[in-house]
């Protein structure tokens, strides 16, 4: 169960896209390298009255979701992402999940890997949507090792509308499931947007270029 109050910090993060400066596309494959070190907390705080408050700062401490590269391989019957991080440790009592945000000529979908309890599945695994709705994705494949310190999924494009092209956003939290699950007012997430080097943007998640199948 997610605390009520829990929803509007992550949602902010994580819900709708935001134009990037278009950089060089490359067919078929892309890399974004992201600063190391560069992840931001943010306490999240509810009062009595219910108003809210959020503080931001550098938590450069905190390597489970720092982003170092993302690479988006696109090829015309599957599209392949896969996340660097500086040092991914799964702990218990923590949820921990990447989001990517795929944008298509037609269409923008989320795709969740890791901990399901933010998008109200138990345990972990990864899941699309679209508009808020799931989509059933047969031959959706996913992975986390923390040995290689990598996110990996890898979606059949008939899933996302067989794009010409597709753009991807990608951001990593990681929070204490006890205080999402309790009446505490105060939360501390953690955050990095793996295409925006120390700092993130309320209400948008950044992409990056182009990437055409072939």
């Amino acid at each position: 169960m997610i605390s009520r109050r829990s929803t509007p910090l992550l949602a902010a993060l994580l819900s709708a896209a935001a134009l990037l400066a278009p950089t060089a596309a490359h067919a078929e494959r892309s890399v974004t390298e992201d600063a190391a070190a560069d992840v931001l907390g943010i306490t999240y705080s509810a009062a009595e009255d219910g108003s809210e408050a959020e503080v931001t700062a550098p938590a450069p401490e905190e390597t489970s979701v720092d982003i170092t590269r993302t690479v988006v391989q696109h090829r015309t019957d599957r599209l392949r992402l896969t996340v660097s991080h500086r040092d991914l440790v799964l702990r218990r009592r923590t949820v921990h999940f990447t989001a990517f945000r795929v944008v298509t000529p037609r269409a923008s979908y989320w795709l969740h890997v890791g901990d399901m309890s933010y998008v109200g599945a138990p345990g972990d695994g990864a899941g699309l949507s679209r508009g808020g709705r799931p989509i059933e994705c047969p031959g959706l494949r996913w992975s986390q090792d923390e040995d290689a310190d990598k996110v990996m999924a890898s979606v059949p494009t008939t899933c996302v509308g067989s794009p010409r092209w597709v753009r991807v956003g990608v951001g990593a939290v990681e929070l204490d499931s006890r205080a999402m699950q309790s009446e505490s007012p105060e939360m501390l997430t953690f955050v990095d947007d793996g295409h925006r080097p120390g700092s993130i943007a309320q209400n948008s998640i950044a992409k990056g270029p182009k990437v055409f199948a072939g």
